[in-house]
Formats: structure tokens, sequence, C-alpha cells
């Protein structure tokens, strides 16, 4: 085991008003996976921010958001990759654990009607293609627009930093994709 003058600092990361809740009256830092549910991302947020009671650890809150991105040099590449995570994301709720697709399969796939998913995961109305919330779970497009956007998602929630999460089939579009989005911050 590495030697460290300090220990890691703790963050609460949950992606319900539960998580939210408890961050707050822990005085813990507090991220929100979005990228996994975009349901609730504003109030979770808006509550710990609002509930946060200091601790020997944070005297003041301190929040992210994990949120997706797909960065390329063009809308349409970015959208065609994106493709593998949407379908991801229905399989998902289908309870279907297959590995991502690449977005030819995905592509095909998603052009079929979803099948009804096995239990024990209740099928309700609009569950197995999820609309997008107030914010998208992924932000798909050229390194200037998804700079834009998330600098606007985190300016609207007050927040100074996002994790960013970016799931492709191909590792080498997942890596162009993180370096197109530093270079666009100028990382």
């Amino acid at each position: 085991m590495p030697s460290a003058e300090t220990t890691p600092r703790v963050w609460l990361l949950g992606s319900s008003m539960w998580s939210s809740v408890t961050a707050a009256q822990e005085g813990l830092p507090y991220a929100f996976a979005h990228f996994f549910s975009g349901q609730g991302t504003r109030e979770a947020i808006t509550h710990y921010q609002r509930s946060f009671v200091p601790s020997a650890e944070l005297q003041k809150p301190e929040a992210m958001i994990a949120i997706g991105a797909i960065v390329a040099p063009t809308q349409e590449e970015a959208d065609h990759l994106h493709a593998s995570v949407r379908l991801l994301q229905r399989r998902i709720r289908q309870d279907d654990r297959r590995p991502v697709a690449t977005p030819e399969e995905a592509l095909r796939e998603l052009n079929v009607p979803p099948a009804v998913p096995r239990q024990p995961w209740p099928v309700l109305a609009g569950a197995i293609d999820q609309p997008e919330t107030e914010y998208p779970r992924y932000v798909v497009g050229t390194p200037a627009k998804v700079r834009d956007e998330l600098l606007r998602i985190a300016r609207e929630l007050e927040l100074r930093e996002l994790i960013v999460n970016t799931i492709t089939h191909s590792h080498e579009a997942r890596k162009r994709s993180y370096s197109l989005l530093a270079e666009a911050f100028e990382l």
C-alpha cells in the first residue's frame, strides 16, 4: 500500500434524494450521479446546498454532478457514437447486461421496438425509453457545444466542478472524446 500524508476525502455519490439528505446531514461533499438517473438532479443539489450542516471535515457545502459527455469533431459523429450508450441505457432498463454495442449494432437494435423487461423490474409508462429531464444525462456534440452546455449546467446548479463520464464502444473514441473536451476547456 502506498503511503500518503493525508487520507482521501470521502464523498457521498448518489442518485436520489436519500443521498442528498444524508450528505447534507453528515456534512459530506456530495456528487449526484446524473448520467445514471437524471430524475431530480436540481432538487437533490438544491436540497443539499440549502440543508447542509457543517462538519469537522467540511464547513460549506461542496457539490458536483457526474454527467455523461460524448465529444467528436462533428455533431454527426458524436450522435453516431451516442447510439451505443442510448442502447446500453435501454438494455439496462430491460435487465440486459450485455457489453456496450458498436454504434452500428446499436442503431440497428434501437430501430426495433424494445421488449418488455424481465421481472423484477416493474414496467411503467415511458420506462423503456426514458425521455431526457431538465438536463440531458449525456451532452453530445462538438467540443465547443459540449463545453458550453456543461458550463451552463454547472452555472445553473451553482457547481464549481463536474465529473464527466464517457461510454463508447471504442476505447480510442472515449480517449479522443476526453482529449477534445480537455482542449475545449484549455486544460
